[in-house]
């Protein structure tokens, strides 16, 4: 009745409107480390423009005075169209759950929260785990990462096969060396952050 999410957040049909969207969103956000980490793209739309403005490494040079540069830096835009697909998540909330606890000053926010907390957990579970599209199950509702990354061409991979050792131990310091010495200069930095489960 008069939390986060009122009835008439809602338009016709049942969608939250643009603004209400933005306050769950946010709210998602803010209860999951994980995506606190990460960025995340708000959009309206189930397609949207995603631009990021390269400019080139390695630019500078010392050239002597009223002569031409061999080469210029230039701006590019090497940004994506991201194709997002719809995924609910349905609560149910009984009579007497509400009823039973009707005398909690925060009863509303603490549900919201409590929502958006879970709603946050199964988004980082399917960004690591999903394998498809079709919608069939949970790993099929969105690709992951990991698929991205499988099936990206441009994605340079290490085989950890290359080294486990007999009775399947692996050399996880070997591994990780390796992995950040395939990463494109750009991201490699004292920010860099392996998550492993």
């Amino acid at each position: 009745k008069s939390g986060e999410i009122t009835p008439g957040a809602l338009n016709i049909g049942g969608e939250l409107k643009p603004q209400d969207a933005t306050k769950l969103i946010d709210l998602v956000v803010k209860e999951n480390e994980f995506l606190k980490e990460v960025t995340v793209e708000q959009c309206s739309r189930l397609k949207k423009d995603v631009d990021v403005w390269e400019i080139a490494d390695r630019i500078l040079v010392r050239q002597p005075e009223g002569q031409d540069p061999k080469s210029y830096t230039g701006i590019e835009n090497t940004g994506k169209t991201l194709h997002l697909l719809d995924v609910q998540l349905f609560a149910r909330l009984t009579f007497s759950f509400l009823r039973d606890n009707r005398h909690k000053p925060n009863l509303e926010s603490q549900i919201v929260q409590r929502f958006a907390r879970k709603f946050g957990e199964e988004l980082v579970l399917l960004g690591f785990e999903g394998e498809g599209e079709d919608g069939s199950e949970f790993k099929k509702l969105n690709k992951g990462y990991i698929k991205l990354a499988e099936e990206a061409t441009a994605s340079k991979k290490v085989a950890i096969s290359d080294f486990t050792y007999a009775g399947g131990n692996v050399d996880w310091h070997e591994v990780m060396k390796a992995m950040i010495e395939e990463m494109p200069d750009k991201y490699k930095s004292k920010k860099c952050t392996f998550i492993m489960n």
